[in-house]
């Protein structure tokens, strides 16, 4: 069975909705984000790996957005000073 997930902005809010639950995620809470890392402990806001970490003020969440890219620079759009790792990229040694 496939469930997908849907994420929206509006205004400085991201909200989520995947099968009957729902939350909103506040954008300029949120301090960090880790593109790529699957191993996660926290509130699990996903249908699939390789998704996005989000540390805000006051938790972490994981989602699965279509496509992270687009999802992180949305979000930077909004709060530019949100640290990003990208784990998907190739670290320098």
């Amino acid at each position: 069975m496939f469930h997908k997930s849907r994420f929206i902005i509006e205004g400085n809010l991201l909200k989520w909705k995947i099968l009957t639950f729902s939350d909103v995620i506040n954008i300029t809470n949120i301090k960090k984000l880790e593109v790529g890392k699957t191993k996660y402990f926290g509130r699990f806001i996903a249908t699939g790996e390789n998704g996005i970490t989000i540390h805000s003020r006051f938790e972490k969440s994981y989602i699965t957005p279509e496509n992270n890219e687009e999802m992180v620079q949305a979000l930077l759009e909004i709060n530019p000073d949100i640290q990003v790792i990208d784990y998907t990229k190739k670290q320098a040694v």
